[in-house]
């Protein structure tokens, strides 16, 4: 009998020591709950391995530290007018000291809302005062910007407004401008992983540890490369058309009609091969186009007329067809009337049927 007593005490101890065991994996943190409750203080963190919890009245919830990577795609508008477009990433874990007070309290799309927020806030102050051709040539300061901002601590020169930190960023035009501070901030950044408790507001905020924001693309927007090309294309249309207009004019002086100086303008600009006959309905459309860029077309060089087109040659008349003598027609025999019937009307004698 007791031998059983002490199997049954012998298991119920080891049932609670099973339950109560709990492993936290690699890459991973785990926040001691009670009753299925976060605590409002003193929640207790468990870093990797084995540990004991109360059975029945404490569980685990896990965190994971493996890098989480954020895709960011942002338009704003600079100085004058033009839509940028930035894309770019950030990697970012959660801080391991700020996980219980802090970061327990984020949803993941908040903290993923909130980076965006930020660096389109940033980049909106600073576009506000900047160009678009700025942000397509100083990439490296729009890098470095953001990660700045994300992850250096205190605020990032707060003393300068965002015009003047984005300026500070630029790297150095000339080797001995000491207005840049790009290098200093560069080693900084090196660094930062390394000092601990120097978080940036961002990382505060979250409770998060940002590694590394990289930016991908800088450009202008889609509709604004779209307008671009129409600008180039329109410029081209106007060009030739001045040039057209020019050589027309040109033509023109040598003595050739409008629809001959167009067809040959058009050939000498290798728009086509073959003469093509123009209406002047086409000199005004042409001129018109010239009107629309606002300047009056340019005087081409002097170049020798065209030779004129020999006319074509005139076979020589051939030797007259001799007349052709008519074929005598042959005399017809003489058609035989057919005898009477013995029952016609009127018989013919037979003197009038030998003649």
């Amino acid at each position: 009998m007791g031998w059983l007593i002490w199997t049954g005490v012998t298991g119920l101890l080891l049932v609670l020591v099973l339950s109560s065991a709990v492993i936290v994996p690699k890459v991973h943190s785990g926040v001691v709950l009670r009753f299925n409750a976060r605590p409002k203080k003193g929640a207790r963190v468990l870093h990797e391995g084995l540990h004991f919890l109360i059975p029945f009245i404490e569980t685990v919830e896990l965190f994971s530290y493996e890098l989480v990577t954020l895709d960011v795609d942002e338009t704003f508008f600079t100085s004058d007018r033009l839509e940028v477009r930035m894309k770019g990433s950030v990697q970012w874990r959660p801080d391991r000291e700020l996980l219980k007070d802090v970061f327990i309290e984020r949803s993941e799309e908040a903290i993923t809302n909130g980076l965006r927020d930020t660096i389109k806030a940033e980049l909106g102050k600073v576009a506000g005062t900047k160009d678009g051709n700025t942000f397509i040539t100083d990439r490296e300061a729009v890098d470095l910007l953001i990660n700045a901002l994300l992850r250096l601590g205190a605020p990032f020169l707060p003393e300068l407004t965002p015009e003047q930190r984005f300026d500070q960023c630029c790297p150095p035009k000339e080797k001995s401008s000491a207005s840049s501070r790009a290098a200093e901030i560069k080693v900084l950044l090196a660094v930062e992983s390394e000092r601990i408790q120097d978080r940036s507001e961002v990382e505060k905020l979250f409770g998060i540890d940002i590694m590394r924001f990289s930016l991908a693309d800088v450009g202008f927007s889609k509709a604004v490369t779209e307008a671009f090309e129409r600008k180039k294309e329109a410029e081209a249309k106007r060009e030739a058309a001045k040039a057209k207009l020019g050589l027309i004019g040109q033509y023109r002086e040598v003595g050739l009609e409008p629809r001959e100086a167009l067809a040959a303008a058009e050939v000498s600009l290798g728009e086509g091969t073959q003469r093509k006959v123009f209406s002047l309905e086409g000199l005004s459309d042409l001129r018109g186009m010239v009107a629309i860029g606002g300047a009056s077309p340019p005087t081409p060089p002097q170049s020798p007329p065209p030779p004129p087109t020999p006319p074509p040659s005139i076979p020589a008349q051939a030797a007259p067809l001799q007349s052709i003598p008519a074929r005598a027609e042959e005399p017809k025999p003489p058609s035989e009337e057919p005898k009477p019937s013995s029952i016609g009307i009127f018989p013919k004698s037979e003197e009038v049927q030998e003649s």
